[in-house]
């Protein structure tokens, strides 16, 4: 992580001093169940540190299997531990699409857990629905790390 850096009332900011907060960073999510994990074929990400905030981007899609139990998606960097929304995405089931928020999981320091806006339930292998190759899992997070 690059620190903005110490800058007085009146510097002149060049390039360089920009360029030196740092970079889009590529990451691989993994989305992890309570009981046994869904296997899929393509997940990407990215992230970027400002100072002690990330801001995270993830996609995973390709389902081959739904595993078991609650689902969590892994950020590349610890969340701190305050159990607000730190994240927001979709959920497609074919042409439906369903809207959660994510906050910070009690069971490890880099997993979310996941809400659908609907019906305010956790999402898991089964609900809103049993993902298959089709569907998809996108969604942004924006958090103070640990």
């Amino acid at each position: 992580m690059t620190a903005l850096g110490d800058f007085s009332a009146g510097d002149v900011l060049t390039a360089a001093d920009l360029n030196a907060i740092g970079e889009w960073q590529t990451y691989t999510p993994a989305l992890e169940a309570s009981t046994t994990d869904p296997t899929y074929t393509t997940a990407d990400g990215l992230y970027y540190e400002l100072n002690e905030i990330v801001f995270a981007r993830f996609s995973i899609s390709g389902f081959t299997s739904a595993g078991s139990g609650t689902y969590y998606v892994t950020m590349p960097t610890d969340v701190v531990s305050d159990l607000f929304p730190v994240g927001f995405g979709l959920y497609s089931d074919g042409n439906t699409r369903y809207s959660f928020t994510a906050a910070k999981s009690s069971s490890a320091a880099r997993r979310l857990f996941m809400v659908a806006a609907h019906d305010q339930d956790i999402i898991n292998n089964s609900d809103p629905f049993t993902p298959t190759s089709g569907d998809f899992l996108r969604g942004t997070a924006i958090y103070k790390q640990a």
